[in-house]
């Protein structure tokens, strides 16, 4: 039995007025392949959660987002299954408002943005 590797996801939906930002996967991609989704990523241990989605985004797009513009809006859980272990996932999604358009440069693990 594959042991199982829980993890918690941060998850930011930037929104500027009726505009939302996605971000796309890159096609060689070990998770998701060439998907679309909003900026995320794993907080590490003992990382405040907060803090964490702060970092993912500015490791993701290059924007800077406020504390007080972020509202927790739903979560999930999942599971996907790796080659050696089971990833159990436990997603915090926030509404991000952002008070003006930001110039978006995406990290390497994407491929294109809109």
């Amino acid at each position: 039995m594959k042991q199982k590797l829980w993890k918690i996801c941060m998850c930011g939906v930037l929104k500027f007025n009726d505009e939302y930002l996605v971000l796309k996967r890159t096609d060689d991609d070990d998770d998701m392949a060439g998907c679309w989704e909003f900026p995320s990523g794993n907080a590490e241990c003992g990382e405040n959660l907060i803090d964490a989605l702060i970092r993912e985004i500015k490791e993701e797009t290059s924007i800077t987002i406020n504390k007080d513009d972020v509202k927790l809006c739903s979560f999930s859980q999942y599971e996907s299954e790796k080659a050696d272990y089971i990833k159990c996932s436990v997603q915090l999604n926030f509404l991000v408002n952002l008070k003006q358009k930001e110039n978006v440069v995406i990290s390497e693990e994407h491929a294109d943005y809109k």
